[in-house]
């Protein structure tokens, strides 16, 4: 019986190693990888904030990273993802394809403009010196032409680091952080779970657009996207991106 262990162990510990990780803790694990990039890379004149919510439009907003420096504040939106990535910057979802399997995201340019509306609310901020940024940190690759902002791995602290142009003062990028601190809701399971609530409020006049019926908010298991998905799943399918404000307001403040 002891012998059948020792030649059953390799297999069973090859299956652990090929179990992959839960979404969530994927999106967790990109998040801190580009964290850990920023602060070993980035110098003194960027100071960096993780995991900022705002409050916009009566409702909250939550970033991942944002970047204080004198050439700009740089809203950083974090994707973990693999396979190939098909999109534009103005197709309204995006397609990441794993071997044969297609899933659609949201264009994650829309969904960080809510992020940079804010940040511009917040600290007081024209649209030209808040800069959105979309990291992908996973083993992803594009497939389509992107624009210079959304980067992969590294590519991030190039384009950061690619505005030459200051701003801010020193003391001006001491007041924006000053001011961050005082606007932004405190860090913690409360914001956390206060921010999901009102994106579940939301949820009101929200009707699935194949049935009809009633929708609530979902989460993918890949990717941790938030959508709105018909109530009668898996019966209907039907499912709507989270509504950003337009693209197209051209001035934000």
């Amino acid at each position: 019986m002891l012998s059948l262990w020792w030649l059953l162990l390799p297999l069973a510990l090859g299956l652990l190693v090929r179990l992959p990780a839960p979404a969530s803790l994927t999106g967790a694990q990109g998040e801190r990888k580009l964290a850990r990039l920023l602060a070993r890379h980035l110098d003194e004149r960027y100071l960096v904030v993780h995991d900022v919510t705002l409050a916009i439009d009566g409702s909250t907003t939550q970033i991942d990273h944002l970047v204080l420096s004198p050439y700009g504040v740089f809203v950083i939106e974090t994707k973990t993802y693999s396979g190939w990535i098909f999109g534009s910057e103005h197709q309204a979802q995006w397609t990441q394809q794993h071997y044969r399997h297609k899933t659609r995201f949201q264009n994650p340019l829309r969904q960080n403009y809510k992020h940079v509306l804010a940040v511009c609310r917040q600290l007081g901020l024209p649209a030209t010196q808040v800069h959105s940024v979309v990291a992908f940190m996973g083993s992803a690759r594009f497939k389509t032409a992107m624009p210079a902002n959304v980067c992969t791995g590294a590519e991030v602290l190039i384009y950061i680091r690619g505005f030459h142009q200051p701003c801010f003062g020193d003391a001006v990028v001491s007041a924006l952080a000053s001011r961050l601190e005082r606007r932004r809701l405190a860090p913690g399971r409360a914001t956390t779970k206060q921010h999901l609530a009102n994106l579940k409020a939301a949820e009101q006049g929200q009707p699935c657009p194949a049935c009809g019926g009633a929708m609530v908010l979902r989460k993918a298991r890949n990717s941790q996207e938030r959508f709105w998905g018909c109530r009668r799943f898996p019966q209907c399918r039907g499912t709507r991106p989270l509504v950003l404000p337009s693209l197209t307001d051209s001035n934000p403040l």
